[in-house]
């Protein structure tokens, strides 16, 4: 293919094209950040829907230098985690620059990523950062909370595949990426949006689907010895640990008015010990944490990331690979608190139980499991077994009625419809 047909693949698009396939197909908040007028002071708001898009459209027109918008949509103060509301897209943030291949071509660029990642679609689109790159897998309709563990699991998968490509290691739905037309001040270049033209949208599971395949087909280490903790696959500890940190910013709730007032330091070791299962790095953990204590806790500057670093090092070294050594086994250094422990720890009370997800005991487990199995429409025990005494009762004389009229065993099990060993247990059962 020549360099003029590679070219004329890819169609460039701006801040309002990318605004409306990010976040054309919800209503939600966006938050748009910039490095105000000196270039030195962080600025970082939410915006109403429509209010953002004219913004960004404002941005592009000044060509203003470093100027961000998040991918995802959100509710709530602050941009977090806990209050993202709508995942319009996985992608991954490419320094290219970092590894040596700055200056890449669109066409060379989507071909070294095939290389490296063959199981994966296409991305949408590739945005020019100014340095590196953008790739975007955006999705025909966004998804909500309740998929984001599988969003997370999607995301570190990218961002290790494109290692060799400087992917950065940031995995936070929270992210901020440069918005098309303004410009990059380390660089001086204007930020490109690049839309491929047979590019299309991918939905969120077709994402997963190729992912788990992909892990699939890796091949795993010879079956260790067990231990007192089963292993758990990386969805299923990331949507404990999500529910988890909701548990914990629930509890703040119930239990502040409007913030928490005691019991802080431990509420954010819980928090962070279920986070450190979620988040990607130390600087997303950092800001989540930061962003938990300033909503929920009085005070909440003195709540810093600097009162939990154990854990976040024992995080780090997860995910540098560094293990621990438990019963003559190599385990994953970061701390995994059983219910009891946390319940423990944050003093939790029955009542306080029935408002959270997972953080409870098993009496309480038995209560919801009793209370779904009532909601079906299963009996309480007691009735199952007195109706079940009174069916009985009403067989036993009627096979009794029918013995009088001369009919045979065989014949009075055919006229009930029960086998002759259940009708000779009636006949033979006193009254």
């Amino acid at each position: 293919m020549t360099a003029q047909a590679a070219h004329q693949l890819w169609l460039s698009f701006g801040a309002a094209e990318q605004f409306d396939m990010l976040h054309g197909r919800h209503n939600c908040d966006v938050w748009l950040c910039d490095r105000g007028v000196t270039g030195d002071d962080w600025r970082q708001n939410a915006y109403p829907h429509d209010d953002a898009r004219q913004f960004a459209l404002n941005w592009e027109g000044e060509a203003k230098p470093d100027c961000y918008q998040s991918q995802a949509g959100f509710r709530g103060p602050r941009r977090t985690i806990e209050n993202t509301q709508a995942l319009t897209c996985n992608f991954v943030d490419l320094d290219t620059y970092n590894v040596g291949a700055a200056g890449l071509t669109p066409y060379a660029l989507l071909s070294r990523m095939a290389e490296l990642a063959p199981h994966l679609p296409p991305p949408t689109t590739l945005t020019f950062s100014g340095r590196g790159w953008y790739a975007h897998w955006i999705f025909p309709v966004p998804e909500g909370p309740p998929r984001l563990t599988e969003w997370n699991l999607v995301q570190k998968h990218l961002v290790q595949v494109f290692k060799p490509l400087g992917a950065d290691s940031s995995t936070s739905a929270a992210h901020v990426l440069r918005i098309p037309g303004t410009t990059n001040s380390k660089s001086g270049e204007r930020v490109v949006g690049l839309r491929h033209r047979i590019g299309y949208m991918v939905p969120l599971k077709a994402l997963l689907g190729s992912v788990r395949r992909a892990m699939d087909a890796v091949p795993q280490p010879s079956p260790q010895p067990k231990t007192r903790r089963p292993s758990t696959s990386a969805l299923t500890a990331g949507s404990l640990a999500l529910a988890r940190m909701d548990d914990c910013a629930t509890l703040a709730r119930l239990r502040g008015s409007p913030r928490l007032a005691d019991g802080r330091s431990r509420l954010l070791y819980a928090y962070a010990m279920s986070g450190a299962f979620f988040w990607g790095c130390r600087e997303q953990a950092r800001d989540e944490l930061e962003a938990f204590a300033a909503e929920h806790f009085i005070g909440g500057r003195r709540y810093h990331p600097g009162r939990v670093v154990t854990v976040l090092d024992r995080a780090d070294d997860a995910r540098s690979g560094v293990q621990a050594i438990f019963q003559g086994r190599r385990v994953d250094r970061r701390y995994t608190p059983s219910n009891r422990y946390l319940i423990s720890l944050l003093q939790i009370t029955p009542d306080e139980q029935r408002h959270l997800k997972t953080i409870i005991c098993s009496e309480e487990k038995g209560r919801r499991l009793t209370e779904k199995r009532r909601a079906s429409g299963v009996q309480e025990r007691g009735a199952y077994l007195k109706k079940e005494r009174q069916k009985t009762s009403e067989q036993r004389q009627k096979a009794i009625e029918l013995r009088g009229k001369g009919l045979s065993g065989a014949g009075i099990a055919a006229a009930l419809g029960l086998t002759r060993a259940r009708v000779s247990q009636l006949l033979k059962t006193p009254c």
